[in-house]
């Protein structure tokens, strides 16, 4: 079956992009022990996504998450230390959550958030991405199998574009791998912009990961 060709397109992330929500958590961080004392600075995210926040002055944060049902967050508050929470996301409604970590105590600051992707994020990865029951697995040139995490606009569009599960496009991502110190798989891309689209049958594998 000769695939549809998406239009040539080159779309970043930003936070005017839309991300449809199924669940959310309106919550705040304190300190383990120390009864109501809020923490400021955490971040708060969903290992492989880019569903995160950071707590406020305040320890509060808002949390907008893909998906209902339980998930298991991760809660950083020192750069490579991670503590771990199960929490349960109904929907539609928001549900008031209270998280509890362990104060900073002379530790580098968490530094750079898990989830963001941005134009610091400069690699590049070539090969083929399919339509997936749920998700988008990307093959890269080099035969590595990783879960590509696109933005929702790029991910509607996909689907838009193509008809059943299996289908598949050969591409060009920019993006960052998801290699942080909370990560229990390694295996998610988190893609910042799609720079190629063309049906799999003109795709060239000859450079392979750039």
């Amino acid at each position: 079956m000769r695939m549809p060709v998406l239009p040539l397109f080159s779309l970043a992330v930003s936070a005017a992009v839309p991300r449809p929500t199924l669940g959310s958590l309106d919550g705040v961080v304190l300190a383990t022990g120390g009864g109501s004392t809020p923490i400021p600075g955490v971040q708060i995210w969903v290992p492989g996504t880019r569903w995160g926040a950071v707590s406020d002055s305040s320890g509060r944060f808002r949390l907008d998450v893909g998906v209902s049902g339980t998930v298991t967050l991760a809660i950083r508050v020192c750069q490579n230390y991670v503590q771990w929470a199960r929490v349960s996301i109904p929907w539609p409604d928001s549900v008031p959550v209270q998280l509890y970590a362990a104060p900073p105590r002379g530790c580098a600051t968490p530094g750079r958030p898990a989830w963001v992707v941005d134009s610091s994020d400069t690699t590049t990865y070539r090969g083929i991405l399919y339509l997936g029951n749920g998700g988008f697995p990307f093959v890269s040139c080099d035969g590595t199998v990783l879960y590509a995490d696109l933005p929702p606009v790029l991910a509607e569009q996909f689907q838009r574009s193509t008809t059943r599960t299996g289908d598949s496009l050969s591409v060009v991502l920019r993006g960052r791998l998801d290699t942080d110190v909370a990560s229990q798989s390694h295996t998610t891309l988190l893609v910042a912009e799609v720079r190629e689209v063309a049906p799999r049958q003109a795709s060239s594998c000859s450079h392979g990961i750039q």
